[in-house]
């Protein structure tokens, strides 16, 4: 369908040269001592606390594609966030009206004109936390489910970066295989800048075909206002290598919002 597969560019483009993602299904989550640590400052320097989390948000800016020809497409976006699980994601565009991606948890699908279309578990990353990173930070720190892990110290556009992965994690009597695949899918990287303890870049990782194979996306943030005490960055631009996929940029975020329930209804439920 194609109105889902221009929504699924919301964020992340695929791409033709994947690497294969060797992360393995973790038994018991590991929290490195020094990794929570540093996700304790990065969320201090946002100015949050993981008993802080905003409840709601809702959000609304702008969505531009950087197509291939160089030439870009921008978009009216809206984000509504519910807690820690539920995520809504609203594009306008100028063929297919609003199309919309909806993620409940580990179930996702699209909504627009054409009807609804499920997304696999392995294609959810990309339309969740990562355009707000103390939402992110506070749950991977709050959930004993995640393991964290201290990677090392490494450079990023001139400044000395902390290297932690976070691999969410299910109960012990999941289906291996579907355990095995949302935690390879779902293993994401967090770079924190060492001076100001402020995260940088979210790498997640994309699955077009194969699980098993994964495709690398950074998003790197910018342009910090505070909203509600909290700092978020008004500026989320998303590269494949050095090639820029797309950015969003947010004219508008509120905390605490009234978000109804019944917007992650459907589709998958």
């Amino acid at each position: 369908m194609r109105v889902a597969r221009l929504v699924l560019t919301l964020i992340i483009v695929f791409s033709s040269s994947p690497r294969v993602n060797s992360q393995q299904s973790l038994t018991v989550p590991v929290r490195d001592a020094q990794a929570v640590a540093i996700l304790q400052s990065a969320l201090a320097s946002l100015g949050g606390t993981a008993q802080t989390a905003p409840a709601s948000i809702v959000a609304s800016g702008t969505y531009t594609r950087f197509l291939a020809d160089s030439t870009t497409v921008s978009l009216p976006l809206r984000a509504e966030v519910l807690g820690y699980d539920k995520f809504r994601w609203e594009v306008d565009t100028p063929d297919q009206g609003t199309v919309v991606t909806v993620v409940f948890g580990t179930a996702s699908w699209h909504q627009s004109a054409q009807g609804t279309e499920s997304v696999t578990i392995s294609q959810i990353p990309g339309t969740t936390f990562e355009s707000f990173p103390a939402l992110s930070i506070s749950n991977w720190l709050s959930s004993p489910t995640v393991a964290v892990k201290m990677i090392g110290s490494e450079s990023l556009a001139g400044n000395s970066v902390y290297h932690v992965s976070i691999t969410p994690t299910l109960g012990a009597n999941t289906d291996p295989k579907w355990k095995t695949m949302y935690e390879t899918t779902h293993q994401c990287d967090l770079f924190v800048d060492q001076k100001t303890n402020m995260p940088l870049r979210l790498r997640y990782y994309k699955h077009a075909t194969d699980w098993r194979v994964a495709v690398p996306i950074d998003t790197d943030y910018s342009d910090f206002q505070v909203v509600g005490g909290i700092a978020f960055p008004t500026t989320i631009t998303s590269f494949l290598g050095d090639h820029k996929l797309s950015q969003i940029r947010y004219q508008s975020i509120k905390l605490n919002a009234p978000v109804a329930a019944s917007d992650f209804a459907g589709g998958g439920q």
